[in-house]
This record gives C-alpha cells, sequence and structure tokens, in this order.
C-alpha cells in the first residue's frame, strides 16, 4: 500500500518592492527658489542657447554667481551635446565666463574698463547675468562700460523688484532683456549671495573682479576689521545645488533626461 505524501505548501515568494530612486533635493531653499525663474530665462534663451549665439557669460557678482554658474552648466551640456567633437580647449574657448564686481560703486569703474577693453576682441556675444534687480543701476552700470568697449550683449536676470515697464532707457532699451520673474520681493539668497558664492565685494574696491576668501581672511569694511564669514562645505553645497538645477532646467527645458 503506497503512502500519500501530504502536499507541502510552501510560502509564496513575494517580490522585493523595487528600489524608488530617491529625488535629488537641494541643500539651500534659498537657491531652490531660483529654479522656476532660471528655468522660465532657459525656456526663452533656449533657441539662442542651441544656435551657439552667446560665447561669454558675465556675472554681476556677487549675486550673480550661482545664476551664472547654472547657465554655463546648461550651455556647456548642450553645446557638448550639439557638437560632441569639440576639444576641451575648444569648449573653454566657446563659452568664457567672467566674475565682474557689479554694483553701484565708482571706485573700481577704470578697471572695469580696461578689463572690458581687453576681453572685447575675444567676445563674440556676451550674455550679462545677476539674480535680482531692485533699482537696476548696477547692470545698467555695467551694460554702459559694456557698450564702451564695443561688447554685444543681452541681460538676463533672473528675478526683478518691479514690473518690467520700471526698467525702460539706455542700455534696456538697446539690448535683449531676459526676465525670470518680476515684481518678487528681495530673493531668499540675496543676504546669503557671498556665504554660498564664497566670494566678498566691497564697496571700497578698485578691482574689477570680486576677491575670493579663505576661512581665515580678515577684511576691512568702514574702518571696522572682521573674520570673514566663510565656509568652504557650504560654497561645496552650493556647487551642488548649482549641477542639481541645471540638471532639472535640461530635463525640464529640452524635454528629456538624455537631454
Amino acid at each position: 500500500m503506497k503512502t500519500l505524501e501530504a502536499p507541502r505548501f510552501e510560502p509564496k515568494k513575494e517580490k522585493a518592492p523595487e528600489k524608488k530612486e530617491t529625488e535629488a533635493k537641494y541643500n539651500f531653499e534659498a537657491i531652490a527658489e531660483l529654479e522656476k525663474p532660471m528655468a522660465n530665462l532657459a525656456e526663452q534663451l533656449k533657441e539662442a542657447i542651441d544656435k551657439g549665439e552667446y560665447d561669454t557669460l558675465i556675472s554681476d557678482d556677487a549675486g550673480g554667481r550661482i545664476p551664472t554658474l547654472v547657465f554655463r552648466k546648461v550651455m556647456m551640456e548642450r553645446m557638448q551635446k550639439m557638437h560632441p567633437d569639440l576639444t576641451p580647449e575648444q569648449e573653454r574657448e566657446a563659452m568664457k565666463t567672467f566674475f565682474v564686481a557689479g554694483g553701484m560703486a565708482e571706485l573700481n569703474r577704470g578697471a572695469l574698463k580696461k578689463f572690458f577693453n581687453k576681453t572685447a576682441p575675444k567676445i563674440k556675444k556676451a550674455l550679462l547675468v545677476t539674480e535680482f534687480m531692485e533699482s537696476g543701476k548696477s547692470i545698467r552700470r555695467l551694460g554702459d562700460l559694456l557698450e564702451g568697449s564695443k561688447i554685444d550683449f543681452s541681460i538676463a536676470a533672473a528675478q526683478i523688484g518691479h514690473y518690467r515697464h520700471n526698467y525702460q532707457g539706455g542700455v534696456y532699451d538697446r539690448h535683449r532683456f531676459y526676465i525670470g520673474d518680476e515684481r518678487t520681493r528681495v530673493p531668499l539668497i540675496y543676504p546669503l549671495r557671498r556665504n554660498v558664492g564664497g566670494v566678498i565685494k566691497l564697496g571700497q574696491s578698485k578691482e574689477a573682479h570680486p576677491k575670493i576668501y579663505s576661512e581665515t581672511d580678515v577684511v576691512t569694511h568702514g574702518g571696522v576689521s572682521e573674520m570673514v564669514d566663510f565656509n568652504r562645505k557650504i560654497v561645496i553645497q552650493a556647487r551642488q545645488d548649482v549641477d542639481l538645477m541645471a540638471k532639472r532646467i535640461l530635463e525640464k527645458v529640452w524635454g528629456n533626461k538624455d537631454n
């Protein structure tokens, strides 16, 4: 007589839950809030970027540094996509980046004029970049100097404090003026720009460019000496945010993750 074996029931193997890719997050809310106006600017400049219309970025430092770095990364990615055979040297020549000390001070006017005159022959067309405009005097001043050096340029402001029509006359009428968002409050990044940018711009400086400081530097301003509020970790985290913003803008404006 055969012994019947009871059927064996093995527990059903459940599929391991698929690991979802953790969505990258910004380190700084102050930088995160720039993504929407920066994406708006990129949308307006999309055709010009792909045509290689601009071969130079000029940052109105210190505030313009983060937006300029984002634009540089976006433009370099698009250039490599459109022209994969360029050498690193050709890429650098095709996308030059200058960080200048703008502002309303007149002490460095001579240094800026000398710098723009020297670099003018190397520039086909520049994009003058800032993160926030209130009165617009700083960009107007830089624009006048660029015109004096016979440099062709457009203006890109991530945010402005008033409506577009409040910025009229002079360079604003003679050059293309791109705006990411208008009539905004002062952005969160505004008071933090020297921390996340790693540079400081003092009113009494006669230099064309802001100085990059270290943790141990002491500056004197208005007769008062103080340690520079500088943290290398913050600068590194800000650059990570620049990379993230550029990646998201490329995905949003150019339509896919492969750009």
